[in-house]
């Protein structure tokens, strides 16, 4: 498994979750899942592969628009300084 790189974590851009899958009895025609947080320990269940792609997507955009906040930020700024110019 590869190391993140340094500051990642702390910058909103990592999600690290262990997966498990499985079948109930064995035999079942769809899968089960779990999720959980290797931060927290939180664990949540899925009842089919679409639920859980589903949630994967929804945290991914949580963290796309917690990841642009200081982009964002820093373009106000520069536009900001550049209205003030006389």
């Amino acid at each position: 498994m590869a190391d993140t790189p340094d500051g990642v974590r702390k910058g909103g851009s990592y999600l690290a979750y262990l997966l498990r899958l499985w079948r109930k009895n064995g035999i079942s025609s769809y899968w089960l899942a779990s999720l959980e947080s290797v931060d927290t320990h939180s664990r949540i269940g899925f009842s089919g592969l679409e639920a859980l792609f589903e949630y994967i997507r929804q945290k991914t955009v949580e963290q796309e628009s917690v990841a642009d906040v200081p982009a964002r930020m820093e373009m106000e700024e520069k536009a900001g300084q550049n209205n003030s110019d006389p």
